[in-house]
């Protein structure tokens, strides 16, 4: 009664298997995150997935003792046991923390996430191999091996010759999950262009604050075309409920007063890069040069790509740590993460910090963001960061 059942629990999870990888990757992919709440039905898809290779596991489990004695002197399918039950451990353990993400200290979502990918994607090769040999009935090895020392030898150190060759090629094609974090938190190059084939005059960074220097790795989730931008047309509206209409140039931006500051930027994914030194104007000075109107609740932000927008009560707004950005971690903010000048509120998901902002302008009843249209949920603040605004 094992084999069969064993058979059948082998078929099971090489189909769900199957779907956890896929849904994965798809996650991930930018014209999947334009599906709104088909993502959203995706996303709980995969977590349901994730939770039936559990009990499929708990299923195998009781099962265990009598299928190894079966495998004796079968080294390389034990190594598979092993390694299967590896990944779908590793999965469960690093799945369970990203969805409870909002409840736990960043670091460890971080540092979860970056387990999940590496899983994922060392699992690419794992599973192709694994699937051609059972379907075609390739033996590398005698189906009956001895573990004598020089098989195990020779095959540990293939496995690990392996694993730095697709770690490498993972690295060189920037996938998710290869790239280690480092001080700057940079996508890219650390000195990226404010414009890219544009001849902006660069800020010039302040002495940051004692402690800054981002830590980890920004992650790109842009789905509209990243716009390019010109000093001698680019420009930033204050307009609607405000006194007094603002219509500034890229340099009588940059002399308006400038504040520093540390703070970490969290996305709503799980990712956090901890400890950014950003420079720029206090959205609330902004706010009180234009004049804000009496029926004012809500402020506006436009993105210079024409599609990303996103808005903020005005008493958020006006707190101390939200800011329109033009320097990060002593450089000119880079245009993949929102240059020249992006909205940076530091209690809040990253997906309320639109990028490229050029134009504000307040309103007097709220409108669902680019994000949250998209199924992105309306609470954005990150956990403990409600109260005192």
């Amino acid at each position: 009664m094992t084999g069969p059942t064993l058979t059948k629990l082998h078929r099971y999870n090489g189909w769900n298997l199957l779907f956890l990888l896929f849904s994965g990757i798809l996650l991930y992919v930018p014209a999947v995150r334009e599906l709104g709440a088909a993502r959203v039905v995706l996303r709980y898809l995969h977590i349901f997935s994730g939770v039936a290779s559990v009990l499929l596991l708990l299923q195998y489990l009781p099962l265990a003792a009598a299928h190894w004695k079966r495998l004796a002197q079968r080294v390389g399918q034990q190594a598979n046991v092993v390694l299967l039950v590896g990944l779908l451990a590793g999965w469960a353990l690093t799945g369970l923390v990203l969805c409870m993400h909002r409840y736990l200290p960043p670091e460890w979502a971080e540092s979860a996430l970056r387990w999940h990918d590496l899983l994922t994607w060392f699992a690419f090769p794992w599973a192709a191999a694994h699937a051609l040999t059972r379907y075609f009935k390739w033996h590398i090895l005698p189906v009956t091996t001895e573990a004598d020392g020089r098989r195990v030898f020779l095959a540990g150190a293939a496995a690990v010759v392996g694993a730095v060759a697709w770690g490498s090629l993972g690295r060189n094609l920037g996938v998710p999950g290869f790239s280690p974090p480092t001080a700057g938190g940079g996508d890219g190059p650390a000195h990226a262009p404010v414009g890219p084939g544009t001849e902006f005059v660069p800020p010039v960074a302040s002495n940051p604050p004692e402690g800054g220097g981002g830590k980890g790795r920004f992650r790109v989730y842009t789905v509209t075309e990243i716009p390019h931008f010109h000093e001698g047309t680019w420009n930033m509206q204050v307009s609607g409920l405000v006194g007094r209409p603002l219509k500034l140039s890229w340099q009588e931006f940059l002399a308006l007063p400038r504040t520093v500051q540390v703070s970490d930027f969290h996305c709503v994914t799980g990712w956090s890069v901890l400890h950014v030194t950003w420079e720029g104007v206090r959205l609330s000075d902004l706010l009180k040069r234009a004049g804000a109107g009496a029926d004012a609740a809500y402020v506006k932000f436009y993105s210079g790509d024409g599609e990303y927008t996103d808005t903020l009560p005005i008493s958020v707004a006006r707190a101390e740590d939200v800011m329109l950005a033009y320097v990060m971690d002593g450089s000119p903010l880079p245009t993949p993460l929102g240059g020249p000048v992006r909205l940076i509120v530091p209690r809040m998901y990253g997906y309320k910090s639109v990028k490229w902002v050029n134009g504000v302008e307040l309103i007097a009843a709220a409108e669902s963001g680019y994000w949250e249209q998209r199924g992105y949920p309306a609470d954005a603040w990150v956990q403990g960061e409600t109260g005192g605004l």
